[in-house]
């Protein structure tokens, strides 16, 4: 009899014992369910305030951009760009240096921004990606010219990574002009992978 009570008694054990690792088992499994979820919802809110600081800060300097624009040749007329590069380099062309050197210092300090990953790369192409491209083959002698005369091989650096980023972007599988079906391709990407 006392036999028997002791194999009931370690059996009800460990009978108990197999429950409680079931349930702190499923416990983990729903906590760590819980902690990717949380974690997916906290990248997209991430991602969606990056998207709409990215369109704040462009339409912000809409204003500033267009009285630069109002004076400088349009950015896909390389033959003008060059007449004016050419002109801004001559006697009495500081003027003309500076607004252009002020005009893609801006899109430089974008570039930046986007390369420092504050900005979101897919909206900004949204909105002015071919622009880049243009002003970075149509401008590349000014920024050979502008290197040389403030002697540092770095300047306008980044609006070319830019450029570059923007081609690579528009050359990936799946392309679409709209942030919004990268997503869906991102996350139909995600769910094909398993995870």
């Amino acid at each position: 009899m006392g036999n028997t009570l002791a194999v009931f008694t370690t059996i009800f054990g460990l009978v108990i014992n197999g429950v409680g690792i079931v349930f702190v088992a499923t416990q983990v499994v729903l906590a760590r369910r819980q902690l990717r979820d949380n974690l997916a919802l906290s990248n997209k809110e991430t991602l969606r305030v990056k998207r709409q600081a990215t369109v704040d800060f462009y339409m912000a300097t809409q204003q500033k951009v267009g009285e630069w624009r109002s004076v400088l040749p349009g950015d896909w007329d390389k033959r003008k760009i060059n007449t004016f590069i050419r002109r801004a380099y001559r006697r009495g062309g500081e003027e003309k240096r500076l607004t252009l050197a002020n005009y893609l210092g801006y899109f430089e300090a974008l570039s930046v921004a986007i390369r420092a990953d504050i900005y979101d790369l897919t909206v900004f192409d949204s909105i002015a990606g071919s622009r880049i491209i243009n002003i970075c083959e149509n401008y590349h002698n000014f920024f050979l010219a502008r290197r040389k005369e403030v002697g540092s091989d770095l300047a306008y650096r980044n609006l070319e990574w830019l450029a570059v980023e923007l081609r690579r972007l528009r050359a990936s599988p799946g392309y679409t002009h709209s942030p919004l079906a990268v997503d869906a391709l991102t996350e139909a990407k995600t769910a094909d992978s398993g995870a």
